[in-house]
């Protein structure tokens, strides 16, 4: 190419870059969605298993009122009260917590599948 030639080339590349050129779209917005914990509790990839969980956030995952926790949770139901489930948790300065991982296994541990129409329960336990 001779010299003229790339100059010209180069002018009119100048020139392209300096005239302004339609703008470039916007982009799209962000979109803000909010799991329940119902939902969280089994994603694993969001939630590790050491998240810890308050009794409000537990109460959400499990679908249970928050007085189930409690239940669940007090030493007296545990000692005197064979019928009640102990959850798994733990005290961060006396605040009940609840480690994701722990109540994945609780859950799994206590799962029923109940087939509809049989006058006995069809039970199939997971890890037994």
């Amino acid at each position: 190419m001779n010299p003229a030639g790339v100059a010209a080339a180069l002018d009119a590349l100048a020139r392209a870059l300096s005239e302004p050129g339609p703008a470039a779209p916007a982009p799209p917005p962000a979109v803000h969605v909010t799991l329940p914990w119902s939902a969280l509790l089994w994603r694993r990839d969001l939630v590790p298993d050491e998240t810890l969980l308050t009794v409000e956030q537990a109460a959400e995952a499990l679908g249970m009122p928050k007085s189930g926790i409690y239940r669940r949770t007090s030493r007296w139901r545990r000692e005197h009260d064979e019928s009640c489930t102990p959850l798994p948790h733990v005290r961060v300065e006396g605040q009940l917590r609840f480690r994701v991982g722990e109540l994945r296994r609780w859950l799994a541990e206590r799962e029923q599948t109940v087939v509809p129409g049989r006058t006995v329960p069809l039970v199939v336990g997971r890890g037994r």
